[in-house]
């Protein structure tokens, strides 16, 4: 009787944890959307105040938008979000 209740909470503990980790895994997906968004988002912005003739050369473009905190900051974690892959174990 001891280990049947032992399995039964056992298994519960288990069910819980597979849950959890789901709503773990749907967070993690809905960040690294929302981050992308971000990312494209301070893109833009910033490409729009960058003179004409920085917009037209790929080079100095990509070179003006590094030296944008916004860029950089979003830049920084779309990297890190996709990373290693993100487990809930």
């Amino acid at each position: 009787a001891h280990d049947v209740e032992r399995y039964k909470e056992h298994h519960h503990r288990m069910v819980m944890l597979r849950e959890v980790a789901n709503v773990g895994e749907k967070i993690i997906i809905v960040a690294r959307s929302y981050v992308k968004s971000k990312l494209a988002e301070a893109v833009r912005d910033a490409v729009k105040q960058l003179p004409p003739e920085v917009q037209e050369d790929e080079n100095r473009l990509y070179e003006a938008l590094e030296k944008i905190e916004e860029v950089e900051l979003w830049t920084k974690a779309t990297r890190q979000m996709e990373g290693d892959p993100w487990k809930f174990v």
